[in-house]
């Protein structure tokens, strides 16, 4: 029976971090918009949404201030 040791596997990571200020967007226009965006983004259709639907959506900004990352087991190509 072969055995796999887990010391020889390795993982593939990359992280970022971004710190600053959150504002929530509680404006249902505003909403609208963002929302628009996200979803031509990801299905390339406009959406309609209904009143209670954008309410129950919490939408957030982050001014980022500062931003920090780390990656590790990725060759050099391969890093952000």
């Amino acid at each position: 029976m072969y055995r796999q040791i887990a010391c020889s596997y390795s993982m593939k990571s990359r992280s970022i971090l971004c710190r600053g200020k959150v504002r929530f967007i509680e404006d249902m226009d505003e909403k609208r918009q963002i929302l628009d965006m996200l979803m031509k983004q990801y299905t390339g259709n406009e959406c309609r949404y209904a009143d209670p639907a954008v309410r129950n959506v919490m939408i957030w900004e982050v001014k980022v201030e500062e931003m920090t990352c780390k990656s590790f087991g990725l060759r050099p190509s391969e890093v952000l």
